[in-house]
């Protein structure tokens, strides 16, 4: 689940009962808006858009291994 207040995304990777906090600096809650959270095997997809748009645009991809910095990809 993604913060919008502390800019931060929750999660749970599968198979563990443990939530791991990412601070997502990637991310700019005053110009986008989250459109939803994927597990892709060691990567976590969030997409992403501006507000005014009701599709996301392109994804911030964070990792459980690092728990760290985020890379751009297009949609």
């Amino acid at each position: 689940m993604y913060n919008a207040t502390n800019n931060t995304l929750e999660v749970i990777r599968p198979g563990e009962n443990s939530t791991r906090v990412i601070r997502c600096a990637q991310i700019y809650p005053d110009r986008e808006q989250v459109h939803g959270v994927a597990i892709d095997g060691d990567s976590i997809l969030v997409y992403v858009g501006p507000y005014n748009n009701p599709r996301p645009t392109h994804t911030r991809i964070y990792s459980f291994m690092s728990l760290s910095g985020g890379r751009r990809g297009s949609l």
